[in-house]
């Protein structure tokens, strides 16, 4: 791998056995990484495994060498007690903030479909918000739903169930939870059972998911488009179409409504993650349409709203694609003289434009 080196754990060279970064278990193989923050001095990180390495330093942690020397390497003199304090004020921050970049890390994997880059860097984020805030925190529960979900995608249900069993006790624990929270933790419960066939209980799941989450933002805010989606999956695998199609509907108009302001105006940022599952779940929309006719209006929507998400993104030359077919089938289903139609042929021109310039 660049920038590191790995090699087996020699227990000889150790007093206590070293343990693996994520899991707490015995460990096999040392990373081995040079970082600035560190003045030249080697940081090790221990793992389980090869792959868990691999996986780990691949996934995530490549990128982010200085912020784990700065919190990992102990500082060269001990100062003040002024400066002590202030180094351990930096030091907490630094793991927020890479606890929280490591989880969007992973939920971006996930919506890659690599479920095995997902699950070490939601460890990670784990740990690092078990060490500022301790075991069983509210404020570890977004880190510890994100672990679920990779757990789900990566066929580890009995891991994914402890996980969201912790994550539920801490939220029972006090009720000050916002209603956020309760909603994230509802969609991971509901994509466990979808993932074990327990469908009725994933509706009832992904629906108090919306609820909550419609207390908290609104039916209609980006963070809700999540509960729609996943519903849509169930009911797609009881093979109630309709239904799918009515969700899938609504996932479509929520991001439109989003992307809507990038037509000359400014759009809220998106983090990678956000725009990671945003494309997913409008490519997963776009083909059950196609599945029950491509060139039904509907899928005309679709096309036309991912190609807004992926201009948004970077992705100039997908999207180019993607508004060219949406033109086709506005044209051929509404007339050229829309009002949508002519809609679409803007933003058509915008993206075209985009990939000359």
């Amino acid at each position: 791998m660049h920038g590191c080196s790995l090699s087996k754990v020699n227990a000889l060279q150790h007093r206590d056995a070293p343990l693996c970064e994520l899991t707490g278990r015995r460990a096999s193989v040392a990373l081995a990484v040079t970082s600035n923050a560190a003045d030249g001095r080697p940081l090790t990180l221990y793992f389980e495994d090869h792959d868990t390495a691999t996986n780990a330093w691949t996934g995530s942690l490549c990128r982010y060498v200085d912020q784990l020397a700065f919190i990992m390497v102990p500082a060269k003199s001990v100062g003040s007690a002024v400066e002590r304090e202030e180094r351990t004020r930096a030091v907490r921050e630094c793991k927020a903030s890479l606890s929280a970049l490591c989880a969007d890390d992973a939920m971006q994997h996930l919506a890659e479909g690599s479920p095995l880059l997902a699950v070490p860097a939601a460890q990670f984020a784990v740990k690092l918000a078990d060490a500022i805030h301790g075991e069983g925190s509210l404020e570890a529960v977004p880190a510890r739903l994100c672990l679920s979900d990779a757990y789900v995608a990566a066929k580890y249900p009995q891991l994914a169930e402890d996980t969201l069993t912790a994550a539920n006790w801490a939220l029972l624990a006090r009720a000050r939870a916002s209603n956020a929270l309760r909603s994230r933790l509802r969609r991971s419960f509901g994509k466990l059972y979808a993932s074990q066939g327990r469908y009725e209980e994933a509706l009832r799941q992904l629906a108090d998911d919306i609820y909550h989450c419609s207390l908290e933002e609104g039916p209609e805010h980006l963070s809700a488009v999540g509960g729609y989606f996943e519903l849509a999956n169930v009911f797609s695998l009881l093979k109630r179409g309709d239904a799918a199609g009515a969700l899938d509907d609504k996932v479509v108009d929520c991001w439109n409504k989003y992307l809507l302001p990038g037509m000359g105006r400014s759009v809220p940022a998106l983090s990678a993650s956000q725009a990671a599952q945003g494309v997913e779940m409008l490519r997963a929309a776009l083909k059950r349409r196609e599945a029950t006719g491509g060139t039904h209006v509907g899928a005309g929507e679709a096309h036309y709203v991912l190609a807004l998400l992926l201009q948004h993104c970077g992705d100039r030359k997908p999207a180019k694609g993607h508004v060219r077919t949406a033109c086709q089938i506005y044209e051929s289903t509404l007339g050229a003289n829309h009002p949508r139609t002519a809609e679409v042929q803007e933003a058509r021109t915008r993206i075209e434009e985009s990939c000359q310039a």
